[in-house]
């Protein structure tokens, strides 16, 4: 498989992923494991780690992609659209999240439509993210104007909150928006604490022993 094949690939696979998520409720680990389809072939190892991570950054931000579409897009996706939705999810949480490179971002999300049996709907999602890449400042201080856009999450969970916590609900809602922090065990049969611990500094990761 091609280097853009696998591009395409990677973030169709995440979308059907995304998309299980929205329509039939599944855990995004359980969706994760269904979505190695047969006609894809062997993926590798890191192309399987990048389907993981582009699947759970649009997750954890769809909210504020859906916020961003309405202004992105002409008029709403219909119901049947739900995959083209977790695409354009897909393709947003790569172009707007500063730690992913977005050189790539807009061609593979447009293959990944083509890929996905949908080359109708290639045009939208090459012209909704063409158009956040363009607009990116603007339409991001317009949605994180919002507290749906600024803390990701439904209106509805964010008064329940509200209510419950009126003292701390800014803060609980920051909090969901945190990565959270990896656990790595050294085998210490191949190398000790003191030589990793190192290699992270070396790399610019901050790390620390924990407790046993």
């Amino acid at each position: 498989m091609s280097e853009p094949e696998r591009g395409a690939a990677t973030r169709a696979l995440a979308a059907r992923a995304v998309m299980a998520v929205l329509r039939q409720g599944t855990t995004l680990d359980e969706a994760l494991r269904h979505a190695d389809i047969a006609d894809v072939g062997a993926l590798s190892g890191p192309d399987r780690a990048q389907v993981r991570l582009l699947a759970f950054g649009a997750v954890r931000g769809h909210q504020r992609h859906r916020a961003l579409l309405r202004r992105l897009l002409h008029r709403p996706l219909g119901r049947e659209q739900y995959e083209i939705e977790a695409l354009l999810s897909v393709g947003l949480y790569q172009l707007l999240d500063d730690e992913q490179p977005d050189y790539a971002a807009v061609s593979a999300t447009v293959a990944a439509a083509r890929w996905l049996g949908r080359p109708r709907a290639a045009g939208l999602v090459n012209a909704a993210l063409r158009r956040a890449q363009r607009e990116r400042t603007g339409l991001l201080e317009s949605v994180l104007a919002t507290d749906e856009g600024r803390f990701c999450a439904p209106a509805w969970l964010i008064e329940r909150l509200r209510q419950d916590w009126p003292g701390q609900w800014p803060d609980v809602l920051d909090a969901a928006l945190r990565p959270p922090p990896l656990w790595l065990r050294v085998n210490r049969l191949k190398r000790d604490e003191a030589s990793y611990f190192r290699r992270l500094a070396e790399a610019g990761l901050d790390a620390e022993r924990c407790a046993d």
